[in-house]
């Protein structure tokens, strides 16, 4: 701990990054709290106004054996419409969905699931009220990394998904 408090102190006194904290921001929390923590930052990036942003509740956080369709986000009907019509549009798309469900079948995967109560402005200033269902399907469900941000699962879109799908 003693050294951690040292290379905290010394990226103080350079100036690092602001980016370079969110890796000691995580250090020392809870798998539960590490997961919550990627749901709001994935949140955030799709907001209008991050910083308006206010969780409402404390979310429940539920785990679940997980299936090949939370995998894929396929908790909401578009993204599953979409992806199967992708699916079927080449042989080549067929076959490399099937084989990523026998990849996910090797091993068992946990569901984490919260539900996220919050407000935040709209393109007019206006608060409004909304939910988010936060999912992240993971094989090693005991260690969370700053990495798989990028996993996490917003309506059934991750980052990702969410731009290229042209609802930025």
């Amino acid at each position: 701990m003693k050294r951690l408090q040292l290379l905290l102190l010394a990226l103080a006194s350079t100036g690092a990054p602001a980016h370079a904290w969110s890796i000691f921001d995580l250090l020392g929390k809870s798998y539960d709290q590490k997961f919550l923590n990627a749901c709001e930052h994935t949140l955030k990036k799709r907001l209008k106004s991050p910083s308006s942003y206010n969780r409402l509740s404390e979310p429940i956080i539920e785990k679940s054996t997980a299936q090949f369709e939370d995998d894929l986000g396929w908790t909401n009907p578009e993204k599953k419409r979409a992806d199967k019509a992708f699916f079927s549009s080449s042989p080549e798309h067929m076959e490399r969905h099937e084989q990523q469900e026998k990849l996910f079948e090797l091993d068992e995967h946990t569901l984490t699931r919260a539900i996220l109560e919050y407000e935040a402005a709209n393109t007019y200033g206006t608060l409004i009220r909304r939910y988010a269902d936060c999912t992240h399907s993971d094989s090693s469900p005991d260690e969370f990394s700053d990495l798989e941000r990028g996993n996490v699962m917003i309506n059934g879109y991750t980052n990702i998904e969410w731009i290229t799908s042209g609802r930025k």
